[in-house]
């Protein structure tokens, strides 16, 4: 049995994760450039992005909820994306 942690072995499996993961990596956004970005519906991608935020992934320059609030990796966020290259 290997000694490794989950965190060492985890992938961002979803395809919507992985691509607002991939564009935040360009520099921050707001939901609606995200969404147009990654070519998502604006409710998905706030969906997901609220789940990045739960997990950690990413934080935003005003407070959740807030229209117009810039997205951005989290340090967290950055060693996922570096982890799944």
């Amino acid at each position: 049995m290997s000694e490794e942690s989950p965190d060492s072995a985890w992938k961002i499996r979803s395809k919507h994760r992985r691509r607002l993961l991939d564009r935040l990596t360009e520099g921050g956004a707001t939901v609606s450039e995200l969404a147009r970005d990654a070519d998502l519906r604006v409710p998905h991608a706030s969906a997901e992005i609220k789940r990045l935020r739960t997990d950690g992934l990413v934080s935003s320059d005003l407070s959740a909820g807030s229209r117009g609030a810039k997205i951005h990796l989290t340090e967290s966020g950055w060693e996922s994306v570096r982890a799944d290259e």
